[in-house]
């Protein structure tokens, strides 16, 4: 949005994860393991983290803007949810249509202030398809009631949003439009991961340093000089 209002087109999407933490149960696994469905980490309190390998994107305009974009990468991700925008959902998905599409003034409170942090609430679906995945997986933690196995308390819930990009690659780039301008965005759910080595190598972009990495697959050209859209690893 910010990228936007100064002529430089990136073409990002917000998206939505939940993840769940139990209450405190036996020790099954003292780390963590993942399947196709569910990823699962022992907590330091004897409690779970559960958490899905599907994220949820609310609609708005930047979806239509960019949807031919995100093909090639719908087609990897089967459990990749949609939701209608809400007024309790706050994000700049969900912000007023002309806060979204048109520029503000200088002297007009920006996006950036009427949200200040991206604080969204979690899908309550989400956390109970994690109850039943986890109880399926460990039944012999549950009691039997009716015949059926008995679900994990949820102790805590929380919700995130994740930059992505259409092919989940982020862009670290200096950019042509705006002379100065150095743009490091859409780490696609592997920020925490990269981001001290992207650290690193803004910095020395920056300085104007060798960064000592080809950061070629990093460009923001990619998305409009013709180049085919290659997925990286999955969200």
């Amino acid at each position: 949005m910010l990228a936007r209002r100064h002529g430089v087109d990136l073409p990002q999407l917000l998206v939505k994860g939940t993840v769940c933490a139990t209450e405190k149960l036996p020790e099954i696994i003292s780390g963590q393991i993942k399947d196709d469905e569910i990823a699962i980490r022992r907590r330091e309190d004897g409690s779970y983290t559960l958490a899905l390998p599907n994220v949820i994107h609310t609609i708005g305009p930047d979806s239509f803007r960019n949807a031919l974009q995100y093909l090639p990468l719908l087609q990897t991700m089967p459990d990749f949810s949609l939701a209608l925008p809400s007024s309790s959902f706050h994000h700049p998905n969900s912000i007023a249509v002309k806060e979204i599409v048109s520029n503000w003034q200088n002297n007009e409170s920006s996006p950036f202030e009427t949200t200040r942090v991206l604080n969204p609430t979690p899908d309550s679906s989400t956390i109970t398809k994690l109850q039943h995945l986890f109880s399926e997986r460990f039944p012999e933690l549950f009691q039997k009631q009716s015949g059926l196995a008995g679900l994990p308390k949820i102790q805590k819930s929380w919700a995130g949003m994740i930059d992505a990009m259409p092919d989940v690659v982020p862009v670290i780039d200096r950019v042509s439009e705006v002379e100065g301008l150095i743009v490091a965005t859409g780490m696609s759910a592997h920020g925490f991961g990269i981001g001290p080595g992207f650290g690193k190598a803004i910095a020395h972009m920056t300085l104007g340093k060798e960064i000592g990495h080809d950061m070629y697959r990093f460009r923001s050209s990619r998305f409009k000089d013709g180049s085919e859209i290659v997925c990286g690893p999955g969200l």
